[in-house]
């Protein structure tokens, strides 16, 4: 029996179009109609998914929670912070510090907002109708990363050979700083980093607990790198159609593939075959 879908957002709830399929709006709510729960589960921070939450029904809910930017917040969707995991404020500046080395795009995660440096007009096209975003200089970023906590940082650049590369540097020559952090891609063009330990996977066990659900009656719906340790902890667990090539190459065994992509109503196949008799 399950009683709780976590699904990513981007590229799995939500299309490539940025729009939501109809057909999974009406399976979310159709879920929670049987009792069952829908947990946003995304990279993106708890604000930028408001709108989404609305669509779904689930807005200002505090029976609701929502995993956000890897696991980093768990919310209850009234807004009140159930758990939240910081950088180690030497680890987001450090972080920061090689961004600006590279002179890369970087987004940095505070609580109630996103610093995005050196940002390109390919990320800005890319942010707009998903998330806001503060453009900021080196030197701002900085002073704010020195007395506010950080919950994620990342680096973007459509050449994902290239943040591999980054990341193998960084592992080679920061490993102490690396042994603190965990790795993650996303969209084709991320590459993230959270404290050790956190990513959607802590996130899916900490909502679990807060809507009493058990492991088992779990299930989560990804399609990148950053949903795969949410894939190896939920009872269920199931990829769209567009799963990254990423993902695809380390898949467990238990996962299963849904037919339907992101422009499909993939939660709606989810709802259809898994909980129709569940609840």
């Amino acid at each position: 029996m399950y009683k709780l879908i976590a699904s990513d957002m981007d590229e799995t709830f939500i299309g490539h179009d940025k729009t939501v399929h109809p057909g999974n709006l009406e399976a979310a709510r159709r879920l929670q109609e049987q009792g069952g729960h829908f947990v946003v589960a995304t990279g993106r921070p708890f604000y930028s998914v408001q709108g989404t939450l609305a669509q779904v029904g689930t807005a200002g809910d505090p029976s609701e929670v929502t995993i956000a930017l890897n696991g980093g917040t768990v919310y209850r969707n009234d807004g009140t912070l159930i758990v939240g995991h910081p950088l180690s404020g030497d680890a987001a500046r450090a972080l920061l510090e090689q961004a600006q080395q590279r002179e890369l795009c970087a987004h940095v995660y505070l609580g109630d907002r996103t610093l995005v440096t050196n940002v390109t007009e390919a990320e800005r096209a890319f942010v707009d109708g998903r998330m806001e975003i503060v453009e900021t200089g080196w030197e701002e970023a900085f002073s704010a990363i020195d007395v506010e906590p950080v919950y994620k940082v990342l680096f973007h650049d459509l050449d994902v050979p290239f943040l591999r590369a980054v990341e193998a540097e960084l592992r080679r020559d920061l490993p102490e700083l690396l042994a603190t952090l965990e790795t993650s891609y996303s969209s084709e063009r991320y590459l993230e980093f959270n404290p050790l330990g956190v990513g959607k996977g802590s996130g899916l066990l900490e909502a679990a607990n807060a809507l009493g659900v058990g492991v088992e009656e779990t299930v989560a719906v990804g399609d990148s790198l950053n949903d795969l340790s949410m894939l190896e902890d939920a009872g269920l667990s199931l990829v769209v159609s567009n799963v990254s090539e990423g993902l695809e190459a380390v898949l467990p065994e238990k996962v299963q593939r849904l037919e339907s992509s992101c422009d499909d109503a993939a939660i709606a196949e989810v709802v259809d075959r898994f909980f129709t008799t569940c609840l």
